[in-house]
């Protein structure tokens, strides 16, 4: 596993989404499920979703996210690159009403690497 891909999706969930949650039962859950070719990982909270966590932005914490998703999206960019198979990935979007509040982010990864 590339280091620095899930760490920053667990911060992000507890930095914009939880801490300004009203909910009395906050979670963060992970997940990581593999098949013989790929490995997925989820980062599900049920905060305050993507759209509300914009509003309480600060400009150090604008930054910090920014950082920490642009840099996920380059190593995806370096692993695709260095594979044969463009099978790495990465989402993240906020769930929708029947999800209920909050944000999902998803990385998959071909269990076989190139180093990064």
């Amino acid at each position: 596993l590339p280091p620095m891909l899930v760490q920053p999706l667990i911060e992000n969930s507890i930095h914009h989404g939880l801490r300004n949650s009203a909910a009395q039962k906050s979670s963060v859950n992970v997940r990581l499920e593999q098949t013989a070719t790929e490995i997925y990982f989820t980062v599900e909270d049920n905060g305050i979703g993507m759209d509300e966590a914009e509003k309480f932005k600060t400009f150090s914490a604008v930054k910090s996210k920014s950082i920490g998703i642009a840099a996920i999206r380059e190593r995806i960019e370096i692993i695709n690159g260095m594979n044969e198979i463009k099978a790495a990935s990465f989402h993240i979007h906020k769930k929708n009403r029947d999800e209920g509040t909050g944000t999902i982010a998803k990385l998959t990864l071909p269990k076989v690497l190139k180093q990064v």
